[in-house]
């Protein structure tokens, strides 16, 4: 997953870099949002 991320990243444009770089940070924001929804329960 990391090294397909990377390769793209590799081959596109600096817009394209930041839009993965923020979608990334949206799934990981989201992903601890639930562990911690699902801890404090």
């Amino acid at each position: 997953m990391i090294e397909i991320v990377s390769v793209s990243i590799c081959e596109e444009d600096p817009a394209a870099i930041g839009m993965t770089i923020v979608l990334l940070l949206l799934a990981y924001v989201k992903h601890e949002r639930v562990h911690a929804f699902f801890n404090h329960q």
